[in-house]
């Protein structure tokens, strides 16, 4: 359902990395006539808009209840943390519940009580959590979806036009930009930043008092194929040893519909030995991510 007056029934905040399994629980609310705000569903709407204070709006006063899905992954990183502050600020306000957890694992997440009931994700599916929201919100059951009719039915096939060169330098490119644009919001916080493209190379180093303590490389090419994006860091005071931390190729992602990274992960990102799937803004976000886990291990 289009939300009309700016307040939804209910906001949902996860981590990428459950993207799909929230996405279900949406598409049931959405079917049952919930103004329900998931951000796929609101891409137009998102456009242009700075995120940040978007979504303290959408979280902190712009719906009935938020519904949080925790995980170790829920809990490490920026976005999902934004959004829980703001919907545990209107919590702090509110007489009444407001927010409703969804549990993937046991991870503390500073501010959600443990004595606070909630849903054990591990045990009900999709639409048993969108059944359990709508009784919350007071509405019956989850109507049932037929799937389409056959002559509605699409092949899920990769574009004829798919370029994987042109969308691995797109891919570069957003990092190129994206990076730099938050690495520099650091210097405000004692921290030196620089950023040049040397040799065929986008490098990034992060500095304290003159003294390199992070350097991210990223290129494409060389021995993993032509059209493969590298990654290559270092820390305290050494640049980027010769070595790869993580590889990826462009793919194109039937299921999303669109071109996303493959990337090999040795130990760019926290899941060492894990393979992503990511968009370039996915990505750039879970660089980032690490990065800061990195300066707050180091810099508490």
């Amino acid at each position: 359902m289009d939300n009309q007056s700016g307040i939804y029934e209910v906001a949902l905040s996860y981590a990428g990395e459950q993207r799909e399994y929230v996405r279900q629980v949406a598409e049931r609310l959405q079917a049952a006539q919930v103004s329900v705000f998931f951000d796929d569903f609101e891409q137009a709407n998102l456009w242009g808009q700075d995120l940040a204070v978007h979504f303290d709006t959408v979280y902190r006063t712009g719906a009935r209840f938020v519904v949080p899905f925790v995980s170790k992954e829920y809990a490490s990183k920026v976005w999902p943390q934004h959004e829980f502050k703001s919907a545990l600020a209107k919590a702090v306000e509110a007489k009444a519940t407001y927010i409703l957890p969804v549990r993937f694992d046991h991870t503390d997440l500073p501010g959600l009580r443990p004595t606070i009931h909630y849903l054990d994700a591990t045990q009900p599916s999709p639409g048993e959590v969108a059944v359990a929201i709508l009784s919350k919100l007071g509405k019956g059951a989850v109507p049932k979806t037929e799937p389409p009719p056959l002559a509605e039915r699409r092949p899920k096939l990769v574009p004829s036009g798919f370029n994987p060169y042109a969308e691995g330098e797109r891919a570069l490119q957003h990092l190129r930009d994206e990076l730099p644009r938050r690495a520099h919001e650091l210097e405000g916080r004692g921290f030196g930043v620089h950023a040049q493209d040397r040799g065929g190379r986008f490098t990034l180093r992060i500095m304290r008092s003159g003294e390199p303590i992070y350097g991210l490389d990223i290129w494409i090419g060389g021995e993993w194929g032509d059209n493969t994006i590298c990654f290559a860091t270092g820390t305290r005071g050494m640049g980027t040893s010769g070595g790869i931390n993580a590889h990826g190729a462009i793919e194109w992602d039937r299921d999303r519909g669109l071109p996303v990274v493959k990337l090999q992960n040795l130990s760019l990102l926290p899941q060492m030995a894990h393979e992503y799937r990511l968009t370039p803004e996915e990505l750039a976000d879970e660089i980032w991510n690490a990065l800061c886990l990195h300066l707050e291990q180091d810099y508490r």
